[in-house]
């Protein structure tokens, strides 16, 4: 949930008290429910409140609606699709979006994964799947970074669909590749790199995903590399820096 939910979220929250004929709690005890709940979208979050009335005779504890949210909805993926975006790592070409339960499951297997591709799988599933356990155990939500490869163009593609399916904010698609900046932010920037911006910002909007597909088809068509590959990755590392910085 984001700051804006607050009062929707409260006032879901007195409504169930309501319901069981009982108080809202205090103002400590509110502060608890925000905290555990803060990482899950408002609109899970009420229908977990939803379900609870439903099934329960008894008011409910931060706990209780826990349980009833999807697990999907604190933003990790599968083991199947973790091992997807960790063996990408093998080839310094590629751009990965990862995160740090990925990169804790991986860092433990990673030296098998030269040799037998299968056994280093079914090491990584079973390393990934206990650091997952023990993620959702403390009810933390994943947080996706970039990984950049020295491939420039293929990290238009990555960054652009991890942009497109939540992962990644327009913020920290503009710092990992320079080529998607706003022209008030980098004056060597195309005519064609303000055409994939304006894509971006249409799949946060909410497009459909086959319109989110056909934007990224677009953009790959219209991508022109910087001339300088030297200076773009000074850039690059900049603005990530600075990005990491003001989310620390």
């Amino acid at each position: 949930m984001k700051a804006t939910d607050r009062k929707e979220f409260f006032a879901v929250l007195a409504r169930t008290f309501e319901t069981f004929g009982k108080p809202l709690p205090s103002g400590d005890v509110l502060t608890v429910w925000w905290t555990k709940l803060e990482p899950f979208p408002i609109e899970v979050v009420c229908a977990a409140f939803s379900r609870h009335i439903d099934t329960s005779e008894f008011p409910p504890v931060p706990a209780a609606i826990l349980k009833l949210l999807p697990r999907e909805s604190d933003g990790h993926v599968q083991p199947d699709e973790a091992w997807s975006i960790a063996v990408r790592l093998l080839d310094e070409r590629n751009t990965v979006v990862w995160n740090s339960q990925i990169a804790e499951a991986w860092g433990k297997i990673s030296h098998l994964a030269d040799g037998d591709e299968t056994a280093a799988r079914m090491a990584f599933r079973a390393a990934y799947a206990d650091v997952l356990d023990r993620a959702r155990a403390l009810n933390t939500p994943a947080k996706w970074v970039v990984t950049l490869g020295w491939d420039v163009e293929q990290r238009e593609q990555i960054v652009t669909e991890a942009v497109r399916q939540n992962r990644l904010s327009i913020a920290h698609a503009k710092a990992a590749v320079p080529l998607l900046a706003g022209p008030s932010e980098e004056s060597a920037v195309t005519p064609q790199a303000e055409q994939q911006l304006a894509k971006l910002r249409s799949i946060c909007a909410g497009i459909g995903a086959v319109s989110a597909r056909a934007a990224v088809a677009g953009a790959e068509r219209a991508r022109e590399a910087i001339d300088d590959l030297a200076r773009a990755k000074q850039q690059t590392a900049a603005r990530v820096a600075a990005y990491e910085a003001s989310h620390a």
